[in-house]
C-alpha cells in the first residue's frame, strides 16, 4: 500500500538533485495534539512505549510525494516547445478514462500566465491527488530520536550541500600586546553549507548540521517544535523508485 508523504518545494528540488536520502518528522501522540516532552535521559525505546506512539511509515512502506503543483487542460498547453507561454512540458495523467490533465510542479519554476486562460496558480501540496504524483520513496530504515542529536553525516543525508566562496579577508582585527598593536585577522572560508537554493554565502552556513538548523526552524518553530525545544522525531531513510515499481508493490 502507497502513503503519502509531504516536502516542501526547496526539499522536493533537493530530492530530484539525489542529494537527499533521509527525512525527520516529529513524532506526534496518537490521542494527544499538544507537543511532548520526555523526561530527562529517557530513551527512545522509554519514551515510544510510554505514549504508545507508532511510526506512520515502515521499511518497506513506497510513500508518495505530495508537492506544490498545478494543473491545466490539454487545451491550455501549448504543443509546440517554441511557442506560447506555457510548454508542453507538463506531465500528462489520465483523470478519467479518456481524459487528461497536465501537472505542473513548483519544484521545477514558476509557470507563466497565459493571456487567454488566465493566471497560473499554484495549489498547497497537501491537496496534490496521487494521480499528479511523479516522485516515489522505499523506506529503509525508521528509528527515532531527539532532532538535536543529528550527526554532521545526517545533515548531509538530508540534503546539506556546500558551495566553495573561497575565502575573504575579515575586517576585524586582533591584537596581542593590550590594544597597543593590532594585526589583520587571519583569512578565512567563507561559510558555504546550505539545503535550499543559495545566491551568495551570507545566506550559508559554518556547517551542514546548522544548515539543517535553519531549515528546520523555517519550517516547524512557528508550529512549536523550533530546534531549541528539541522534541523527538521519527528519522526516515529512503530512495527513489520508480512508478512502475511503485504500482507494482502497491
Amino acid at each position: 500500500m502507497m502513503k503519502p508523504i509531504l516536502f516542501s518545494t526547496p526539499m522536493v528540488q533537493v530530492i530530484l538533485d539525489g542529494r537527499k536520502t533521509m527525512t525527520r518528522r516529529i513524532c506526534k501522540p496518537l490521542t494527544l495534539n499538544y507537543p511532548m516532552r520526555a523526561y530527562e535521559n529517557e530513551t527512545a525505546e522509554q519514551w515510544l512505549s510510554r505514549w504508545n506512539h507508532k511510526s506512520p511509515y515502515k521499511p518497506g512502506d513506497i510513500l508518495w510525494v505530495r508537492e506544490t503543483w498545478q494543473s491545466f487542460f490539454p487545451e491550455e498547453v501549448t504543443q509546440n516547445h517554441q511557442q506560447g507561454p506555457r510548454s508542453f512540458s507538463g506531465i500528462p495523467a489520465e483523470t478519467a478514462k479518456g481524459h487528461y490533465m497536465y501537472f505542473y510542479y513548483r519544484a521545477d519554476g514558476e509557470v507563466p500566465d497565459d493571456p487567454k486562460y488566465g493566471k497560473a496558480n499554484w495549489h498547497p501540496s497537501i491537496f496534490m491527488p496521487r494521480g499528479a504524483a511523479r516522485i516515489f520513496l522505499r523506506v529503509t530504515a525508521v528509528r527515532a530520536e531527539r532532532v538535536q542529536e543529528i550527526t554532521e553525516t545526517d545533515a548531509k543525508a538530508e540534503g546539506a550541500v556546500f558551495t566553495d566562496y573561497g575565502i575573504y579577508q575579515p575586517k576585524w582585527k586582533a591584537s596581542l600586546d593590550g590594544g597597543k598593536t593590532f594585526y589583520p585577522a587571519a583569512p578565512a572560508q567563507h561559510p558555504g553549507w546550505h539545503m535550499a537554493e543559495v545566491n551568495s554565502p551570507d545566506q550559508c552556513y559554518p556547517s551542514a548540521r546548522s544548515a539543517f538548523i535553519g531549515i528546520w526552524d523555517s519550517l516547524n518553530a512557528k508550529r512549536g517544535y523550533g530546534w531549541d525545544t528539541n522534541p523527538w522525531v521519527w528519522v526516515y531513510t529512503f530512495e527513489r523508485c520508480e512508478k512502475s515499481e511503485a504500482q507494482d508493490e502497491s
